[in-house]
């Protein structure tokens, strides 16, 4: 992913994803997933038992900025994270379906 892309992921998430008071962890985590995929980045992102797994074509390095990065922004975002379970995991198709990153939401 080049840096132009991941700077569109992050801006489609702060425009699109109209984050808004009310909704619980799960609204949020499939909301998460519903604007990276329509980036294009993703190849899949799916939502498991406290954990947003993103499938995307990246390396190790990357995929830890990335997930750093959009667990950053979500805490701007809202605070129902905070304290909570809940993780970020980026997979690399090559990873055989380990994370290359995780961090916390």
């Amino acid at each position: 992913m080049n840096k132009l892309g991941y700077i569109f992921c992050v801006f489609a998430i702060s425009t699109s994803c109209a984050f808004s008071e009310g909704l619980d962890d799960v609204d949020y985590a499939f909301r998460i997933c519903n604007v990276v995929e329509r980036t294009g980045m993703a190849i899949d992102c799916k939502v498991n038992t406290f954990s947003v797994d993103i499938t995307m074509d990246t390396i190790g390095s990357e995929g830890k900025k990335i997930c750093e990065d959009l667990s950053k922004f979500m805490s701007t975002q809202t605070k129902v994270f905070k304290g909570s379970r809940w993780q970020i995991k980026i997979i690399s198709p090559y990873s055989n379906g380990t994370p290359i990153a995780k961090c916390k939401l």
